[in-house]
């Protein structure tokens, strides 16, 4: 499953590093749906999908039989979609992984999931949409949900997109995708929550720290053949 001749792909982007502090955040649960979002409407879900149970985490298809989410979300046992589930032969957390830093894996399926394969590339200030399964403000979780976010923030260490504004992630959330311009350029790690409450609701809503895709392009390059890479110009 890895190919090493890939690396030149990112030489194709054009990137270069958020002045942002590091910051001070409190980090969100293992498993983190999109607060106050609205239900996806079928043929809407891009390259959404669950991982390891409807409500557990969330994560993207970014090529044939392979998904992309968060390392905190473990190895679970399958990978699914609302008509197609698939069984988790291979789990690769990134190498380096030590929660927050390198809060990265993929998961290698036995079989194709129904979803498009997503398009990876850099972020950079401004509107994006994350897609989730996890917590909804009625308390269910398993259905897709998505909302509008505003990335505001890049931090360097450990490299963060860093939204703040209204709705955004929460518990199921974790591993999923923050979509700019339809190209996948975060991978959900945790909410920007004050402090744990009695109702775990609380702590959602004020918006969202992610894992930057790009950052991880020689990694995942290593790992996965023909990823869809595009040439843009983001930060981080």
């Amino acid at each position: 499953m890895k190919n090493y001749n890939l690396s030149g792909i990112i030489l194709a982007l054009c990137l270069h590093v958020g002045g942002c502090g590091d910051g001070e955040y409190t980090v969100g649960s293992v498993c983190q749906s999109v607060v106050d979002g609205d239900a996806v409407a079928q043929g809407g879900e891009k390259s959404t999908v669950w991982v390891g149970c409807p409500g557990c985490c969330t994560g993207t298809y970014i090529a044939p039989g392979v998904v992309l989410t968060a390392a905190h979300c473990g190895n679970p046992a399958q990978v699914g979609t609302e008509t197609t589930v698939k069984d988790n032969i291979l789990h690769v957390p990134h190498p380096d992984y030590n929660y927050p830093h390198n809060d990265i894996a993929l998961i290698f399926l036995n079989g194709e999931l129904d979803r498009e394969i997503a398009a990876l590339g850099a972020a950079d200030y401004g509107d994006a949409v994350i897609q989730g399964y996890g917590l909804q403000r009625d308390g269910n979780k398993g259905e897709l949900m998505q909302t509008t976010v505003f990335i505001e923030e890049f931090r360097a260490n450990p490299g963060s997109i860093v939204t703040k504004q209204g709705p955004d992630s929460c518990y199921g959330d974790s591993g999923g995708p923050l979509y700019q311009d339809g190209v996948h350029v975060g991978v959900v790690r945790s909410g920007v929550s004050a402090s744990p409450t009695d109702d775990p609701i609380d702590a959602c809503g004020l918006g969202g720290i992610y894992t930057p895709t790009v950052k991880y392009a020689n990694w995942l390059n290593g790992e996965v053949d023909h990823l869809n890479w595009v040439s843009s110009c983001g930060t981080l």
